[in-house]
């Protein structure tokens, strides 16, 4: 027997058949340093030939860098994937692209364990190329996106039912859509089984004619209804086929259409009068008839496109019946006018507040013309005329003069384009306009087989840096920046700043591992720069696009650059990001949503929840939060979260915080004028929403004219927004103060810890999220902390609560670090105004 090690205690001959062992493996094994560069230090056969290289070629072209063998655009996220998957323990698991020795592109899947070997960290891996794998799962991508097509174009529901269990193996957006419900939503709620959502009194009947089609195995055929989300009762037709499944299970594929609208319209030609007892279905834009003694409306038929339903009420006019309806302050005004009209014959016209099937008031014009059947002075029928009017008094308006507007912007354009036309006088950089016509030039003159490319970037928190350190010192940061793209990264000094602190790259690149050590170099340059100043930066994000052979439009290219740019703005250090097609994808979805946010608001189609909020016992609801319910496309209803992200993004968007506060303060008016005792309403706001022109006028006009007074609105403002607070909005601040407004700090904690805001800015409490307190903090540090910043918090005489409490362990940690408020699903969920007047509201 051969000697054996004194450390691994292994004969040499025992290595020798492990590495043999090895090099018969149907997958790469190799060790690697656990470096950036990932520099391999053993390998077998397979490794290599996977890459087409042999040990020596791959030492003499990477330098044993396993790293330089991804395609650029992989480099930095494979590094970042490792860096959080590290943080995270246990196996690294990775997918990215390679380059093999011949050219061609391949997906490797890698599993990789951190160990230590002689006291040198070390990472064992395994590889295996998944390229084949990836086609065939695009190829199933590619089908199924297909099917998908093919069934959401059906103008309904798409279903398959197992039929031993009422399961639904497979469900389009049309079927959501029907009922109301996001896959999600359904699948947790339902567990997605299809009788569920069935009306109770047609559940026996839609399972006897299931059951005796599948006995006779034949088609299906059948009206029913469905119970929506929202609680709406809806008529529906299913036309089944069976398709037995591949294990021979009974499974019906059915299309389901919603034919609410016809049963509507044959309720209509059978002349049902139940109709005429809907005050609000009466209430739209369509003529009717009253009978003055009878009191009696008979509808005559819908003027335009746009239908209205409410809640059903015994159709008289009468203060009682009204008063559910209309809203409060409108009740008597529209009474009198009525029996205004009901004696004398004439004609009137106003404007009232109508509560829509969302519980949201909605104005409108009623018209009026009482007439004589007889022809004399006393009227027995009144003609009237209903019709929903667009109100967007919400909405912030510039208080310009149309002259003054003109005059502004022609000013900043003349400013704009002398500044395009002349060097910059901080940078010394060029023009503008001189870079355009050289990249034009260049891109014009190109030779074949030269690559170009546009790096756009910008210095992160720069507008923070010039607030706290002055505008000396932003300028040496400008300058500085400006000679790190000229030597690093420019082609011919083509470097410009556009404005600001925004500069655009012209440069040109062999290869792209060439091109990510140039970036890589740039940014090293960078950090070196801001280590030896004496103030804190905050790096910067840069944006990529590699120009393609024969393009020319230079708009384009400055385009998906900044792009790239967007889709990482916001991460903390320098980063930057390469164009692809998915972000064009990701963009055109990004102004979907907002039109359909812009669309949602000037449709008032937005309904506003409201979510409790208790102080120790559950009984014990002190307040609420409101919550902004917005529908997109496919049928789902934008989170908090997801619609925070877009409200900054469109000026537009950002007037919701208008819209919401206007929906809630009519509500606490028209509860306030029933009798109810009125508690304070929370509103979310963003800085840049409160830094808008005039907000804070806008708002208080809002609260005021709907007679409230500042103590019935609290706004929450997110932690995140006080990290880079800038002059504007440390003075909306103290102006919502000075008025009596509250402003609380949400999601504490969660990012900087505002501590200074606290100490500085007129806030009356914070609030923490449940999202944070997990089981990782039951027994650590942070329990410490958070229970030290609320005894701090208390002692300044400020407020401290806690939302988003969905569990239990939530609750407890809570509780137990001293938060007084509380709110989230586990006490009681957002619910719609009229369900939160009825339950949590009581009589003064």
């Amino acid at each position: 027997m051969g000697k054996k090690d004194s450390v691994t205690g292994i004969t040499k001959e025992e290595v020798q058949n492990l590495i043999h062992l090895l090099d018969l493996a149907e997958c790469a094994i190799f060790k690697a340093k656990q470096e950036p560069s990932i520099e391999v230090v053993y390998a077998n056969k397979k490794f290599y030939s996977m890459l087409q290289y042999t040990p020596e070629e791959f030492k003499e072209k990477f330098n044993n860098y396993f790293i330089d063998v991804l395609l650029p655009e992989e480099k930095q996220r494979v590094k970042s994937l490792i860096a959080r998957q590290s943080a995270a323990g246990g196996l690294l698991h990775l997918e990215f692209r390679v380059v093999k020795k011949d050219g061609s592109v391949r997906w490797f899947s890698l599993i990789a364990e951190a160990t230590t070997v002689e006291g040198e960290p070390l990472y064992c891996c395994s590889c295996i190329d998944i390229t084949q794998q990836k086609r065939h799962l695009d190829e199933i991508y590619e089908a199924k996106k297909e099917v998908e097509l093919i069934t959401n174009s059906v103008p309904g529901g798409v279903i398959k039912i197992k039929m031993s269990d009422y399961k639904l193996l497979y469900a389009n957006d049309g079927f959501y859509r029907l009922t109301g419900y996001s896959r999600t939503e359904y699948f947790s709620l339902f567990g997605n089984r299809y009788g569920q959502v069935v009306f109770p009194d047609d559940k026996e009947m839609v399972q006897r004619m299931f059951q005796s089609a599948l006995e006779n195995r034949g088609a299906v055929g059948f009206e029913y209804r469905i119970v929506a989300k929202n609680g709406e009762v809806r008529w529906s037709y299913v036309n089944g086929t069976r398709v037995d499944d591949q294990d021979g299970s009974a499974v019906y594929l059915c299309v389901i259409m919603d034919i609410t609208s016809r049963k509507k319209l044959e309720e209509k030609s059978r002349g049902n009068a139940l109709r005429s007892k809907h005050l609000l279905e009466y209430m739209q834009e369509n003529e009717w008839t009253y009978r003055i003694k009878e009191q009696q409306v008979i509808q005559n038929g819908y003027i335009g496109e746009h239908t209205y339903s409410g809640p059903e009420v015994e159709m008289l006019f009468k203060s009682e019946s009204l008063h559910n309806l209309v809203h409060p302050d409108d009740v008597e005004r529209l009474l009198g006018k009525f029996e205004e009209r009901s004696k004398a014959v004439g004609r009137g016209k106003g404007f009232y507040r109508i509560k829509d099937e969302t519980g949201t008031y909605r104005n409108a014009e009623i018209g009026l013309l009482s007439i004589s059947s007889a022809g004399n002075d006393e009227p027995d029928i009144i003609y009237g005329q209903t019709r929903l009017i667009d109100d967007n008094s919400y909405m912030l308006q510039e208080k310009l003069m149309p002259e003054k507007k003109a005059l502004s912007s022609k000013m900043f354009k003349l400013a704009n384009d002398a500044r395009a036309k002349y060097s910059d006088v901080v940078t010394g950089l060029i023009s503008y306009d001189e870079f355009i016509e050289e990249v034009e030039k260049r891109l014009f003159e190109r030779e074949e087989g030269t690559n170009y490319g546009l790096l756009c970037c910008d210095i992160n928190s720069f507008q923070k840096v010039n607030y706290h350190y002055g505008i000396s010192v932003g300028n040496n940061m400008l300058v500085n920046m400006g000679k790190i793209l000229k030597e690093n990264l420019a082609l011919d000094n083509l470097c410009t700043r556009i404005n600001g602190d925004y500069f655009m790259v012209f440069f040109r690149y062999a290869k792209h591992s060439e091109l990510a050590k140039k970036i890589s170099q740039m940014l090293r340059k960078q950090t070196e720069w801001e280590e030896s100043l004496s103030y804190s930066t905050y790096g910067t994000t840069c944006g990529i696009y590699l120009i393609q052979p024969d393009e020319q439009d230079s708009s384009s290219m400055f385009e998906k650059a900044d792009l790239a740019r967007r889709s990482i703005k916001g991460m903390k250090g320098s980063h930057y990001a390469i164009y692809t097609e998915e972000l064009e994808k990701s963009r055109f979805w990004e102004e979907e949503v907002l039109h359909n946010i812009g669309d949602a608001m000037a449709n008032h189609s937005i309904e506003v929840f409201y979510l409790p909020r208790i102080r120790g016992d559950k009984e014990n609801v002190i307040g609420c939060k409101s919550v902004p319910r917005v529908q997109v496309r496919d049928g789902d209803y934008l989170t908090l979260e997801d619609l925070r992200r877009y409200l900054d993004r469109s000026e537009a968007v950002q007037q919701l915080v208008f819209y919401v506060l206007s929906q809630v303060c009519t509500n606490l008016r028209a509860w306030k004028a029933k009798g109810k005792k009125i508690l304070p309403v929370s509103v979310d706001i963003t800085a840049g929403q409160l830094c808008l022109y005039n907000a804070v006028n806008k708002l208080d006009e809002i609260v005021k004219s709907n007679q409230l007074s500042p103590r019935d609105i609290v706004f929450e403002i997110q932690e995140s927004y006080f990290s880079g607070e800038t002059v504007s909005f440390q003075m909306a601040l103290e102006d919502l103060s000075r008025r009596g407004y509250k402003v609380i700090i949400s999601r504490f904690a969660s990012d900087h810890t505002a501590v200074h805001s606290i100490r500085q800015l007129p806030v009356s409490g914070i609030k923490f999220h449940g999202e944070f307190f997990n089981q990782n903090i039951t027994n650590s540090k942070e329990q410490i902390v958070f229970k030290k910043i609320v005894e701090m918090v208390k002692e300044m005489d400020l407020g401290v609560a806690c939302g988003g409490i969905t569990t239990k362990l939530q609750e407890d940690i809570a509780r137990s670090i001293g938060c007084d408020v509380l709110e989230g699903e586990i006490y009681y969920g957002a619910v719609r105004s009229d369900i939160y007047e009825k339950c949590f509201l009581e009589k003064e």
